[in-house]
């Protein structure tokens, strides 16, 4: 099992994404959208991310910008 790096944000330590991951950006938690995306490649500290949206927009995030709501590895 591959260890997870851990990341602060606000007052919870959360892990750190990974490809496979699925992930939602907190800009988008704090606005009250629900919108889930997938890691598709990650490279530093940004990720690139297949958003599950009407227009499924790609884009690079940086890891502190995104929340794990599921670890590809379970």
């Amino acid at each position: 099992m591959k260890h997870r790096n851990r990341v602060q944000h606000g007052y919870e330590a959360i892990s750190k994404p990974m490809v496979g991951d699925l992930v939602q950006a907190w800009s988008d938690i704090e606005a009250g959208f629900e919108v889930l995306g997938v890691v598709l490649e990650c490279r530093g500290i940004e990720c690139k991310i297949l958003w599950m949206s009407e227009s499924q927009p790609v884009g690079w995030w940086k890891r502190m910008q995104l929340k794990v709501v599921s670890n590809a590895s379970g």
